[in-house]
């Protein structure tokens, strides 16, 4: 799989991450080229993938939120909300 790292923060020391990348399929994302947002809480490797598939050449806009008190990731590709996960 190939994958373009967008962002991504954590702390190795204890396994806490947040990435936001394009890819191409793998960790648990399927198809052709799209965005992909993963978290890990130090136990749990766990990623959430776009319906928009991205395409070379192309610019585009990613973004990701989450909602601590609501616990929901938000998936945005070109200001649409492309993916709400809970």
């Amino acid at each position: 799989a190939l994958h373009k790292g967008i962002i991504g923060v954590g702390n190795t020391g204890n396994r806490q991450h947040f990435y936001l990348r394009a890819g191409n399929g793998g960790d648990g994302c399927s198809g052709p080229r799209v965005v992909m947002v993963g978290a890990d809480d130090g136990a749990t490797d766990k990623w959430w993938c776009s319906t928009t598939t991205l395409n070379s050449g192309v610019w585009y806009h990613a973004a990701a939120t989450y909602d601590g008190a609501l616990r929901q990731l938000k998936i945005y590709v070109n200001g649409g909300l492309e993916r709400t996960v809970t």
